[in-house]
């Protein structure tokens, strides 16, 4: 018959898997013996002692882990656009090096910009009972410099230009677009024309009546604070102007 002819015909192969199959029947009861102890503890661990028992208590918390996850998604990917603005905007700028063929700088934004900090910490080092101080030195010059309408300053020396010149236009900046997107600060620039300044004729009349009264109320005002802070017997005051040789009496104490 077909049928019988056809299971005939499968015996040879199956003959011959079921020899090749002895050798791992044979060490299959080592296996199991071997492998009976570790079921034994993954069917302990699933126990309602165990993690059956976690599950059940972390069942009302489960619900609310995963609402936090979902509603947390806009944050990470805040976090995501902060993190890559700061790679690839922030970094490469402050790595950055500002041009000035005036004064040139000396190393990237990152070690220019905090050089001024020192200084200022260091105005906390000195104090007394009274509290913390620092000391000012004000100076001026002969140039006179129109810095606004109606405000003036004075330098020594003619301003050559003013860096970086006032923007005709605000840097581009897309707002549609997030930061790690947009363009990276350009720190070119050139040099604008200087504000207007005169030269002051310290040989004018005008300019000496100025000089003088603007000295005589300084020196009024100093002799105020000192007989203030009752140091009048301790220190004096001079309307003359420095010069070396006042100076060189002052530290010798021969001065009248």
């Amino acid at each position: 018959m077909p049928a019988l002819a056809s299971l005939n015909a499968s015996f040879p192969p199956l003959r011959a898997f079921a020899a090749d199959l002895r050798p791992g029947v044979q060490s299959s009861e080592a296996a199991l013996d071997a492998s009976i102890p570790l079921f034994r503890q993954l069917r302990g661990l699933v126990s309602e002692n165990e993690l059956r028992g976690l599950a059940a208590d972390l069942r009302p918390t489960v619900p609310a882990l995963a609402r936090l996850t979902r509603e947390s998604i806009p944050l990470a990917e805040e976090n995501r656009e902060l993190a890559s603005c700061q790679n690839e905007v922030v970094l490469p700028w402050a790595h950055d090096k500002l041009e000035d063929k005036q004064f040139p700088a000396q190393g990237p934004v990152y070690t220019e910009a905090p050089k001024a900090f020192p200084g200022l910490a260091g105005e906390s080092r000195s104090g007394d009972a009274n509290g913390q101080w620092f000391r000012v030195l004000a100076a001026g010059g002969t140039n006179l410099v129109q810095l606004a309408p109606g405000t003036f300053g004075t330098t020594t020396n003619p301003i050559l230009g003013a860096n970086p010149p006032k923007p005709k236009s605000r840097p581009p900046l897309d707002e549609k677009q997030p930061c790690e997107n947009q363009v990276t600060p350009d720190l070119r620039s050139q040099p604008a024309d200087p504000p207007q300044q005169w030269q002051a004729d310290t040989s004018s009349q005008a300019f000496l009546d100025r000089y003088k009264l603007a000295k005589g109320r300084a020196v009024d005002w100093l002799k105020e604070q000192l007989k203030r802070e009752k140091l009048d017997d301790k220190l004096k005051v001079t309307d003359e102007d420095a010069t070396k040789g006042l100076i060189d009496s002052i530290a010798g104490g021969t001065l009248p």
